[in-house]
């Protein structure tokens, strides 16, 4: 059993926090996104993207408790799967709100 704890941190070069993280302790699941300090509204594309992700993996909440169970390799690809095309769509996201 894991126990899950985060926080970020401004750093010494910035004046805000960018970053953004979710943790779904119950999935085993923690995203952090990095919010590329110094590029425009970094932490809107960080929260955009936890946002998004965090809804998105409680839809393949059977897979990711199954894979848990049994980790077995083609489970294994399932999720690997699931996390790229989450990513993806999660960036496909942001691009989509930036050009709004």
């Amino acid at each position: 059993m894991f126990k899950f704890y985060g926080a970020t941190d401004v750093g010494v070069k910035r004046d805000h926090n960018e970053d953004a993280y979710f943790i779904n302790s119950e999935l085993g699941l923690l995203v952090l996104c990095d919010g590329m300090g110094g590029h425009n509204a970094g932490e809107v594309a960080s929260e955009i993207a936890v946002n998004f992700l965090n809804k998105y993996f409680l839809n393949y909440k059977g897979q990711i408790e199954a894979y848990t169970n049994d980790p077995s390799p083609e489970k294994r690809s399932s999720i690997k799967a699931i996390i790229g095309k989450g990513i993806e769509k999660a960036s496909n996201k942001i691009w989509q709100e930036a050009n709004d």
